[in-house]
């Protein structure tokens, strides 16, 4: 039996205009406020390196607006934003996820930017990310220190795999997809049954600690890098130790096996790229170029490019057969702590300090695409009674209004704190309602896109809102089916309905 508690208020008495309260501007604020009561759009704007105290940005679009380096003391962002320390393509090259060190997890649709999950995983930085071969499961690891897998589509947690007893460096799934490798501050590696979640080996015999892990593409060699100086090779199904390959530098921090298994890259703390051959160990090439750590390469699909990011804020793209550097791709304005390309195209993903993650065309160096602030999809859509507006609310906080005929963004109202659920004309067409997942519902001027109202009574996130034939009621549901009502009458008594 559903229960739904009704409480009637007078409508008229909603309709009050939102009081702003008045800010000063100087060399060191932003003046939040102000700029949303303009309505101003921030998308694309460069406020790195600015100094930018107490702001509330909660309300402010920001999607693509540049913070990095920026001073930002007591500013309040309904997003946290962190540092790209990780990032994967699905197998189909159709997805990219991030991790970064605010522990968030984001998936964003290669094609138009848009993203389409975005969940905390970690309590402390997210190190590896790194998807299945099937794409349907996405491994992470932190400084938890926990190895998880997520569901892809949903971004539920399928499984916490504890037992590393310092920060995860890495994880590398086989290529069947039912091993899952993972390699840590303990100096040891595990490896894992993703079907039980069972830790089926821990493999020991480095002394320092694991940097990254990753199989062959047959499956049948797993490799390893430490800061001890060697990158070891293992069978992948006894656990035994097949090779030491001496680096007699400082050691690296990233691994990469050729598509064909027959080589394996490793990026080192000297600044170097180096090849070697699986076969017999031999270090056959070393790629000079970088003037500091290379924290992540990635080989192209035909394996004939590879690609390297470094802490000297550049992307570097090799000829694997000649060793030539190609190009240096310029844009981060920080450390670059991962690349990978795209499967089956020439599509390559950087990320890192800068909080951006960049999309490039290998073949013509070119930047197609900066992911950077986050807008989501679109919740709900209404009609005006007229038929010539259109309503729609989003995912990014946003409610905007639209021109039927040509197509035209007519207004964006900002008010809500998180994704807007429903929204709805009344019946007259002068007032708009939405409701939000911020346990909000605003009633909206259509004329001048004033919030003329904001009702707070919610204790849960609102899933629906619809008025009335006549206007005079304003119904709103919640996810438990509370649903409040404002009704004409200043003495309408509130009561209770079983469904």
């Amino acid at each position: 039996m559903l229960s739904l508690i009704l409480k009637a208020v007078p409508i008229s008495k909603l309709l009050i205009p939102c009081a702003i309260k008045p800010s000063t501007f100087s060399s060191r604020s932003l003046n939040s406020g102000l700029l949303r009561h303009l309505e101003t759009d921030l998308t694309g704007y460069d406020f790195s390196h600015l100094t930018i105290w107490q702001a509330d940005l909660r309300n402010v679009k920001l999607h693509n607006a540049n913070f990095a380096h920026a001073n930002l003391d007591k500013c309040i962002f309904t997003e946290t934003l962190g540092a790209i320390h990780s990032l994967a393509f699905s197998p189909d090259g159709k997805v990219l996820a991030t991790g970064d060190i605010n522990g968030e997890i984001r998936v964003y649709q290669v094609a138009d930017g848009k993203q389409l999950l975005s969940f905390k995983a970690h309590t402390g930085f997210v190190w590896p990310i790194t998807f299945s071969s099937d794409g349907h499961v996405l491994a992470s690891g932190g400084n938890d220190p926990i190895v998880k897998l997520w569901d892809t589509q949903t971004g539920l947690c399928l499984a916490s795999l504890q037992g590393h007893s310092g920060s995860i460096w890495s994880v590398a799934f086989s290529l069947d997809g039912s091993l899952l490798a993972s390699s840590s501050e303990d100096q040891t590696m595990k490896l894992w049954d993703v079907s039980t979640y069972q830790c089926l080996k821990t493999l020991q015999g480095h002394s320092h600690r694991v940097t990254s892990v990753t199989f062959s593409p047959q499956g049948t060699i797993l490799a390893s890098a430490s800061n001890d100086q060697t990158v070891k090779l293992w069978d992948a199904s006894t656990g035994l130790c097949l090779k030491s390959l001496q680096d007699n530098n400082t050691g690296s921090r990233s691994l990469a096996f050729s598509p064909d298994g027959h080589t394996l890259a490793s990026g080192c703390y000297d600044t170097t790229v180096k090849i070697w051959d699986v076969s017999d160990g031999k270090c056959l090439t070393i790629l000079h170029s970088h003037t500091e750590c290379v924290n992540s390469i990635a080989f192209s699909s035909d394996g004939q490019k590879l690609a390297s990011g470094s802490e000297d804020k550049t992307v570097k793209l090799w000829n694997v057969s000649t060793g030539e550097c190609l190009t240096t791709l310029h844009g981060h304005t920080s450390r670059v702590w991962s690349v990978a390309f795209r499967p089956k195209s020439t599509i390559l993903a950087s990320g890192g300090d800068d909080q951006m993650v960049r999309l490039w065309d290998s073949s013509t160096n070119q930047c197609l695409r900066i992911l950077q602030g986050y807008s989501n999809g679109i919740w709900s859509l209404t009609f005006n009674p007229q038929g010539t507006m259109l309503a729609s609310g989003s995912g990014d906080q946003t409610v905007k209004m639209w021109d039927v005929s040509t197509g035209e963004c007519l207004k964006t109202l900002w008010g809500h704190s998180n994704r807007v659920t429903s929204v709805t004309f009344s019946p007259q067409g002068n007032i708009l309602a939405s409701a939000g997942e911020d346990q909000t519902v605003k009633l909206w001027d259509i004329t001048t896109g004033q919030c003329l109202k904001t009702l707070r009574e919610h204790s849960n996130w609102v899933t629906s809102v619809a008025f009335s034939p006549q206007g005079n009621i304003l119904a709103s549901s919640l996810p438990r089916e509370i649903c409040w009502v404002i009704q004409s009458g200043i003495n309408a008594p509130s009561f209770s309905v079983h469904l």
